[in-house]
């Protein structure tokens, strides 16, 4: 293994490590639904985001954000 891959491979181990602890903690910016994918790619291209976007999978809905497809 290369310098870096065991770099990588323990630093991935002491993040396993930590969630398995429950240290981590990951800043949730906001939760979309699937159907929503483009307003929630729109706002990290804006740089509009401070945090992780989630996509929740599930039944789509017609909602606010939701756009007819062409």
């Amino acid at each position: 293994m290369t310098r870096a891959a065991n770099a990588a491979a323990a630093s991935a181990a002491e993040l396993a490590e930590l969630a398995a602890d429950g240290k981590l903690e990951v800043p949730i910016a906001r939760v979309y639904r699937l159907d929503e994918v483009r307003a929630a790619f729109e706002g990290l291209e804006r740089r509009r985001t401070r945090g992780k976007i989630v996509l929740k999978p599930g039944t789509l809905q017609a909602g606010p954000t939701a756009r007819p497809r062409p």
